[in-house]
């Protein structure tokens, strides 16, 4: 993993684990499907041609894939278990 990697890493568990934490897992209808499936990305492209070329490419991917299945997750879990607030 590359050190941006671990920074980033470092900064999401400081965000789950420290004083922001309820903020941050406040809307966990968003949080939780956007961490899985951005996290999951950036360790599936780490490995990609491009990731060697350009070392932020897996966080960027990652942080756009998050975003929009965070919200898609919303939406569903919305539906799914009632409205949120």
């Amino acid at each position: 993993m590359t050190w941006a990697t671990w920074a980033a890493l470092l900064l999401y568990l400081l965000l789950c684990l420290g004083p922001a934490r309820r903020v941050f897992l406040g809307q966990w209808r968003f949080t939780i499907p956007a961490s899985a499936a951005g996290w999951a990305t950036v360790f599936l492209t780490r490995n990609m041609p491009v990731a060697r070329e350009a070392w932020w490419a897996p966080l960027a991917l990652g942080f756009c894939v998050g975003l929009g299945a965070g919200a898609a997750g919303k939406q569903w879990l919305d539906e799914v278990l009632g409205g949120g607030r």
